[in-house]
């Protein structure tokens, strides 16, 4: 049976408890995962810019999306919980808010749903498209006959921003303003703020990029490429050779972009400073990677841009420093090894995890005068635990181990893949059985398994049965494996 999706994302959080262990069993039959409401959209960024970001983990706090074959509908689920009510209809695109608590999901027949606290929350229908705010607050969409509206979810309450205005709009952090174009009687474009009581003219001829919860906005000209930031004072220009497509950090107060093959970040309508002299791609701390996406504008995780690594085309990694450098015109950067492959960067930017171009696995503290610790040669994969205590690897001829306390230990021949739950626990496939490791003897979790996913209050995975059926297999791996059913249904995980 073809597995159905929902975009380019990947399935991410389940968790179970004991209350939900019956209702999920009996509501859902025959389920399949389909897909995480997230965007941690790799190849789809590098096609947009060129420029993108990438992680090897990412924070694992994110809602799920399960189908029903009987009902032919979408249940969420989130923190253990599934939703009281499901939607229907072939999902056509989803977004995830930074915080990884709100979702929103359009249907193919243009139904918009708000996913929040284990209820989907329908905000319209005849929806066209949307942009997520990266807290999740607010969300902004056009209808298919041309309106723009605005649904804040904190206050319950819609709002209708335009009519006729074009697909160029973007709204704040928490939704206190939004941002759109519209095409007057000249064919100029024009774009207006909105903020719940009024219409003010920003500019003309540019298109919003992205506008702060003060109301301070970044816009672009794409004729003569010129990047613009206005305030309730002033506006100004930032830079007149810019590239289409930015990074943007969560509070949407700084930007990055690319102008004549050179990086530059401005902040808070400050005179942009050079970072880079190439194009570069974004390395995020783990739990902080790419959120809401506009059709030019990446939404990052981080209060500052400044968190995050860049690699360049000149296969050049580096971390940038708030120093500026007035001799050498730029931001002073503490400049690593180069060609990296899998990165892992830790929470607070302090080490990163990589595979370099030899094949080996090591691991580099972030400072001046990096230092390198090759932990194995000839590593494939590897997976980084969250306190980072247990670095779990796979060589090139399919040895697992595990890297702990500065030794290596070998756990097993085959293995496919492997994650590490919340408590330190070793998951990994070997010719499609899986198998969990603390210490001593691997121990056999189920067979025909076909994915894996480790969360930080649980775990979950897919299996196919002689019907072809999946199986979700979910709860914390502390309180051990309680299989409700076997046959091709939703299975629980006492948590």
């Amino acid at each position: 049976m073809e597995e159905k999706t929902v975009s380019e994302n990947t399935a991410e959080d389940i968790n179970s408890n004991d209350k939900n262990e019956s209702k999920l069993s009996s509501t859902l039959p025959k389920v399949l995962i389909c897909a995480a409401v997230t965007v941690a959209v790799v190849l789809v960024l590098h096609l947009l810019f060129g420029i993108f970001s990438i992680n090897s983990q990412v924070n694992d706090n994110h809602n799920v999306l399960v189908y029903d074959y009987e009902t032919l509908g979408y249940y969420g689920l989130s923190g253990g919980k599934i939703s009281e009510n499901q939607i229907s209809g072939d999902i056509s695109s989803a977004k995830e808010a930074i915080s990884g608590d709100v979702s929103a999901v359009l249907t193919g027949g243009g139904t918009l749903y708000l996913y929040s606290d284990n209820n989907f929350l329908t905000v319209d229908e005849n929806v066209l498209d949307f942009l997520l705010s990266s807290k999740g607050n607010a969300i902004v969409y056009s209808t298919k006959d041309k309106k723009l509206n605005l649904f804040c979810l904190n206050e319950s309450k819609g709002y209708e921003v335009a009519q006729n205005a074009d697909l160029g709009y973007i709204v704040s952090p928490n939704g206190n303003y939004a941002a759109y174009t519209v095409t007057n009687a000249a064919g100029i474009k024009e774009t207006y703020i909105f903020d719940k009581a009024a219409q003010t003219k920003a500019f003309e001829k540019y298109i919003p990029v992205c506008i702060s919860d003060n109301g301070e906005i970044y816009a672009y000209d794409p004729q003569n490429d010129t990047l613009y930031y206005k305030n309730s004072t002033e506006a100004v220009v930032i830079n007149e050779k810019t590239d289409e497509g930015f990074f943007v950090n969560e509070n949407c107060d700084q930007i990055m972009f690319c102008s004549e093959e050179k990086m530059y970040i401005s902040e808070n309508g400050s005179e942009a400073r050079r970072i880079s002299s190439n194009k570069v791609s974004l390395i995020t701390p783990h739990g902080h990677a790419a959120a809401t996406v506009n059709s030019n504008t990446i939404f990052v995780g981080v209060g500052t841009l400044f968190d995050c690594l860049y690699y360049d085309g000149a296969n050049n990694i580096f971390k940038l420093t708030s120093s500026y450098d007035e001799q050498q015109s730029r931001y002073s950067t503490i400049r690593l090894n180069t060609f990296y492959e899998n990165y892992y960067l830790n929470k607070d930017s302090s080490r990163v995890y990589y595979i370099d171009d030899n094949s080996s696995l090591c691991s580099s503290r972030i400072k001046e005068n990096p230092d390198i610790n090759t932990i194995s040669d000839n590593v494939n994969v590897f997976y980084v635990s969250n306190n980072e205590k247990k670095v779990a690897y796979i060589t090139n001829d399919r040895k697992l181990y595990v890297y702990q306390n500065g030794q290596s230990f070998f756990v097993s021949e085959n293995a496919d893949l492997v994650q590490i739950g919340e408590n330190n626990t070793v998951f990994y496939l070997s010719n499609n059985a899986l198998y969990k490791f603390v210490s001593g003897t691997p121990e056999l979790v189920a067979e025909n398994v076909q994915s894996l996913y480790c969360k930080p209050d649980g775990m979950y995975f897919t299996c196919s049965t002689d019907e072809l059926l999946s199986a979700v297999y979910c709860g914390n791996e502390k309180d051990g494996y309680n299989m409700t059913s076997g046959e091709g249904e939703l299975y629980i995980i006492n948590n």
